[in-house]
């Protein structure tokens, strides 16, 4: 396969990105798929760095116990993106359930139903904007619930 040193740069990170998302969510989950993708593209994954000389890619490349792998530069990116990413999808998640939560309790089922769609968005926009108002000030070391 002819690949251009950008295109393998991408193929190979792309690889081990989802060679550790799945391999964290086997753990997570201890479902056997997810460790067994995870494995499945690793395997993939070393048959590509083999190849890093062809693609003018050897500095991306180390060995590790015989194993060829992506240099720890690269490595730590890849688990850095991951990182920021689950943080984001944290807050996302965490600010959609309040927003849904505090709805429901502002607007139940019988007043929901006489509402617009248009309002009812327009009431879930707001809310939302609220509590990211909110999380952004506070930051998650300041976060604290109140029951």
């Amino acid at each position: 396969m002819k690949l251009s040193k950008e295109q393998y740069f991408t193929l190979v990170t792309a690889l081990e990105t989802a060679e550790n998302f799945y391999g964290l969510m086997g753990e997570m989950t201890e479902k056997k798929e997810h460790a067994k993708k995870a494995d499945n593209i690793k395997n993939l994954t070393a048959l590509f760095l083999q190849e890093a000389k062809d693609h003018d890619s050897e500095e991306l490349v180390e060995e590790f116990d015989g194993e060829k792998m992506l240099n720890e530069k690269v490595s730590t990116k890849i688990i850095t993106d991951l990182e920021e990413y689950n943080e984001y999808t944290f807050w996302d998640f965490l600010v959609d359930q309040l927003t849904q939560k505090e709805l429901h309790k502002l607007y139940p089922e019988k007043v929901a139903k006489e509402m617009t769609e248009e309002d009812l968005e327009n009431s879930f926009y707001e809310l939302q904007d609220k509590y990211k108002k909110i999380i952004g000030e506070t930051g998650i070391k300041n976060l604290t619930l109140d029951k």
